[in-house]
C-alpha cells in the first residue's frame, strides 16, 4: 500500500502479487488494493478484472462491489449484514 500511496504503482502491483502467491490470508482486501491501482494507472479494464478477482474470493466484499458498481456505471449495491467484515 505504501508503494501505491508513493505512486510508485508498478511496485505495488508486484507485491500484490508476490502476495497472492503466497497465499494472503484475505485475498479480496489484496485483488481490492490491485484494482485501486490500476485506476490510478488508468486502465479500468485492468481494475474490473481484479475486482471480480475479489468478488471471487469474497462475493460479500462491499468495497469491491461498490467500486466494481461504480466502474460499471450503475448504482451500488445495498449493503448486506453478511459483508460487514471491516476490510477496506
Amino acid at each position: 500500500m505504501a508503494l501505491r500511496d508513493g505512486g510508485q504503482y508498478l511496485f505495488a502491483l508486484a507485491d500484490f502479487d508476490k502476495a497472492i502467491r503466497f497465499g494472503h490470508p484475505e485475498p479480496a482486501r489484496v485483488y481490492f488494493a490491485e484494482a485501486l491501482t490500476y485506476e490510478k494507472l488508468q486502465r479500468p479494464q485492468n481494475a474490473k478484472e481484479s475486482l471480480g478477482k475479489a468478488l471471487a474470493a469474497n462475493p460479500a466484499y462491499e468495497p469491491a462491489q461498490r467500486r466494481l458498481a461504480a466502474l460499471n456505471g450503475t448504482h451500488e449495491p445495498a449493503p448486506s449484514a453478511a459483508s460487514a467484515d471491516g476490510m477496506a
